[in-house]
């Protein structure tokens, strides 16, 4: 969803949100598959912006949205599966 800059790293951020808790918590839509594709476009973008040998991650960011109140929102840095 985004591609950000952390010092002289570079950072692939998967956002996921969640109006309720019926489906479960917004990062657990995660998944290994999904994981994979976003590494995989992470790792095709660096080698097409001539960065290959540039450090990266992976992050998620979970929005949770509460009738009433403030959005809850939770960085998780560095993510592996």
């Amino acid at each position: 969803d985004l591609i950000c800059q952390s010092g002289d790293e570079i950072v692939f951020v998967e956002v996921k949100t969640r109006k309720t808790e019926t489906f479960g918590y917004p990062e657990e839509s995660v998944t290994r598959k999904k994981f994979s594709h976003i590494a995989q476009s992470g790792e095709f973008y660096l080698q097409q912006t001539h960065q290959s040998d540039i450090s990266w991650r992976i992050d998620v960011v979970a929005i949770q949205f509460h009738p009433g109140s403030e959005p809850e929102i939770i960085h998780f840095p560095a993510v592996r599966l």
